[in-house]
């Protein structure tokens, strides 16, 4: 039972939430023993709900007497039953979350399907008219408001004929949707021109263009949405400084205006050109790039649901330990390590320590800290080992033991099926040009210039650092 559906979902829930679902699931279908039996019974494993325990079998010989037909159907019967009312929960917990449109949109489909058309009116005006009141947070509010102006339109009032709304009715519909349109086109038509820049294709959305060429006329006469994923794409397609700080200002005033998912979107942008530009030795940029990770951090627009992913937090620590910033990179740790995911906080947190001590130059404290962390997440992991591989080559280890370690590490890392592919690509670049520097087996421009071809591979600088043919960035 262990990739079901149901115990995906009760993995993922809090404590908290699970004890709630327990009393509405009590309260609503309390006759359903079995149901409730297996609940309270995946309630004692939460939130771990991992091994022999969740073995169908088992869990059939725990809830259902000997004598019981198919029990292990049945056993998966109940937990579909239960998935369904999961889901209920879920949903009108959602419904409950403070300023939902989906709950007034809800309300505004139950009143005109009733034909209470006062009630009907005075949802959708009140929805509207606050929509006009504020700069819509993302496409998502543009869209709602588009289908809040449909359902009045097109509503089929018993004491009153579609004649009677008027052309100015119509007119709005039109507007909301040239804005929608126009939103969508620039902040798609921006992320395909993202992923351009980062997996090299090429593939412009229909309309593009036009639509470009339609805010160019009159930026300031479109909405704050379209001028922000405008600058956006300006940036990704000029890849300018003037771009770069034309949305960055932009950002900076106006960014507590968007949802927290267009937050995140435009400042990935930023740290993306700032990440660019460090690739292309701009070691300047790792200034900016700290800063701008100083004001995601600032403002939480890095953290999702109150954390922060372990992935950012160790770009922005291995960033600072680039730039030297050693101080700074200690104070992050402690002051922001508590917002890390509590599985992987402590990992998380041996990785950031290691990729410090060892800018310290401390290479045995390295081993000894990595040496202590044990079932990792897979990316944490192959983190982790690489740092243990260049803390030996630091302490100029034994060529035959660094080159096991290496064989074992690649092995690993072939193994690996959970990471994606481009990463486990670059960490498996990493031990093959390490192998050739300890073998000596090619010659350092060659190997530089292998180093330099592949298109990802982690630790480059340190490796050119290393073969003599780089320098560390400071």
């Amino acid at each position: 039972m262990q990739n079901n559906k149901l115990i995906q979902v009760l993995r993922a829930l809090k404590k908290e939430e699970v004890r709630a679902f327990g009393k509405y699931i009590q309260a609503l279908y309390g006759n359903y023993e079995v149901a409730l039996g297996l609940f309270d019974y995946l309630k004692a494993n939460h939130p771990a709900l991992q091994g022999p325990k969740l073995d169908k079998d088992t869990v059939a010989r725990k809830l259902l007497p000997p004598s019981a037909e198919n029990p292990a159907k049945r056993i998966l019967n109940e937990s579909s039953r239960l998935y369904k009312w999961l889901e209920e929960f879920l949903l009108l917990e959602k419904l409950r979350e403070k300023d939902n449109p989906a709950r007034e949109i809800l309300m505004a489909e139950i009143f005109r399907e009733r034909q209470l058309s006062h009630l009907f009116y005075l949802k959708v005006a009140g929805f509207v008219s606050a929509c006009e009141q504020k700069a819509p947070a993302d496409i998502r509010d543009i869209a709602d408001a588009l289908y809040m102006q449909h359902l009045w339109y097109y509503y089929s009032d018993p004491d009153e004929g579609l004649h009677t709304r008027g052309q100015a009715t119509l007119r709005g519909l039109m507007e909301t949707a040239d804005s929608l349109f126009l939103a969508a086109k620039l902040q798609y038509g921006a992320e395909l021109l993202n992923r351009g820049n980062l997996l090299k294709e090429d593939n412009l959305p229909r309309l593009w263009r036009e639509a470009k060429k339609e805010i160019e006329q009159a930026p300031h006469g479109h909405g704050l949405l379209q001028q922000a994923f405008y600058l956006a794409a300006q940036l990704l397609e000029e890849k300018g400084l003037p771009q770069y700080q034309q949305l960055k200002a932009f950002f900076s005033d106006n960014h507590h205006l968007f949802s927290l998912e267009v937050q995140q979107i435009l400042q990935g942008y930023l740290i993306n050109h700032a990440a660019r530009r460090i690739k292309q030795s701009e070691y300047n940029w790792i200034e900016e790039a700290l800063s701008l990770y100083e004001f995601g951090m600032s403002t939480q627009i890095l953290f999702e649901n109150g954390l922060i992913s372990s992935i950012r937090f160790i770009n922005i620590v291995n960033l600072a330990c680039h730039q030297g910033k050693l101080d700074w990179a200690e104070a992050f740790v402690e002051k922001w390590s508590p917002y890390l995911r509590p599985g992987l906080r402590p990992n998380t947190q041996a990785v950031a320590e290691a990729l410090i001590l060892f800018e310290r130059g401390r290479f045995g404290a390295v081993r000894q800290k990595v040496s202590q962390c044990h079932n990792q997440d897979p990316l944490l992991e192959a983190r982790l080992r690489a740092l243990m591989v260049m803390a030996m080559v630091e302490e100029k280890e034994e060529e035959g033991f660094i080159l096991d370690y290496c064989r074992n590490y690649r092995d690993y890392l072939r193994r690996n099926k959970v990471m994606g592919e481009n990463t486990a690509e670059g960490f498996s670049n990493f031990v093959s040009a390490l192998m050739k520097y300890i073998r000596n087996s090619v010659g350092p421009e060659k190997l530089a210039e292998e180093v330099h071809a592949y298109p990802y591979i982690f630790c480059k600088t340190w490796l050119l650092h290393k073969i003599g043919k780089g320098e560390v960035a400071r």
